[in-house]
């Protein structure tokens, strides 16, 4: 009976460390918004890679490559790769 009471405390004290880092979470957020009226949004956005491979047919070609071109991010980079075809022996 005496471990049904260790882990019934260990819950106990597990679920009130639970509520404490919602209450945290929430006040901050409150705290963050107070008067801006939007959501969260990172200030720094990294570098990203867009990488594309093309291969075989694809419909409406220019109109996806464009979509990659015109997107609204600060900075990024578009990769396009090829892929060969398998080497044959003697050609």
């Amino acid at each position: 009976m005496e471990i049904f009471w260790f882990f019934a405390s260990f819950t106990i004290l597990g679920l009130i460390g639970y509520g404490f880092q919602i209450i945290a979470v929430r006040s901050q957020i409150s705290h963050h918004n107070a008067g801006k009226g939007k959501a969260l949004s990172p200030s720094y956005f990294p570098p990203i890679s867009v990488l594309k491979p093309l291969k075989g047919i694809d419909d409406n070609l220019f109109d996806n490559l464009e979509s990659f071109c015109m997107q609204d991010y600060p900075e990024f980079e578009i990769i396009f790769s090829l892929q060969e075809g398998p080497q044959r022996p003697g050609i």
